[in-house]
């Protein structure tokens, strides 16, 4: 599976499906899409990783299986929305702000340092990240000269990011603001390659406020 086929899906998926309840109504159509492409898709597969030396469970959203080269891809998603009212097909969706400044920044950078420790653990021959949203302070929004906890983390367009790159909570940090699935051995994190920040249109919807949504998708390969 490579970059351009599984954007391909993507845009695929969004005429069909180009708004969701919840992350797992979209976890369980691109399955699907996928599954109508070849492969073949397991949720919620259970794997053991490392992550900085420490042992660490992590559940994959999506294992495909290419049954001609039995390759493996693992893929994690993210959904994050902000307040929207829309229509499709018949079908009302009132989606509620999940949107976390610092948290939402922070998850989608960890789910790719995850993803690339299950490819370089050969749980996987490759992995994906996609971070879908219409939060355009996702997109929008240079965090990194702020005060916020997440600046480490901006993932505005045209954000660079350097392999083996440490992204960190201030020293100052109060663990209860996080919460334990963000601290040691989950920070700081660790980018796994050299990257630009690149939001891919997704769908946009018949509303004032909110009505873009967009996605970052971010890579992890076997290095040789």
């Amino acid at each position: 599976m490579t970059r351009p086929f599984l954007q391909d899906i993507l845009g695929k998926l969004s005429k069909r499906r180009p708004i969701f309840y919840s992350e797992a109504d979209f976890q369980h159509e691109l399955a699907l899409q996928l599954n109508d492409a070849g492969w073949r898709c397991r949720l919620e597969v259970p794997l053991s990783i490392s992550l900085k030396g420490a042992p660490v469970k992590a559940e994959v959203d999506i294992m495909a299986l290419d049954p001609g080269s039995q390759s493996r891809v693992a893929i994690e998603l993210k959904y994050i929305t902000a307040k929207l009212s829309a229509e499709h097909g018949g079908e009302a969706f009132q989606l509620a702000n999940n949107w976390g400044t610092n948290l939402s920044r922070f998850d989608c950078l960890a789910d790719w340092e995850r993803v690339a420790a299950i490819v370089a653990e050969g749980h996987a021959q490759r992995g994906f990240t996609v971070f879908l949203t219409n939060a355009g302070d996702a997109w929008t929004r240079d965090v990194s000269a702020t005060d916020i906890l997440a600046r480490d983390m901006s993932i505005h367009e045209g954000r660079k990011l350097l392999e083996n790159e440490e992204l960190s909570w201030p020293e100052d940090l109060n663990p209860r603001s996080v919460g334990k699935k963000r601290l040691p051995p989950y920070s700081p994190i660790l980018c796994p390659a050299s990257f630009a920040c690149g939001w891919s249109d997704y769908s946009v919807h018949e509303s004032a406020r909110n009505a873009e949504f967009r996605y970052l998708l971010l890579e992890a390969e076997m290095k040789a």
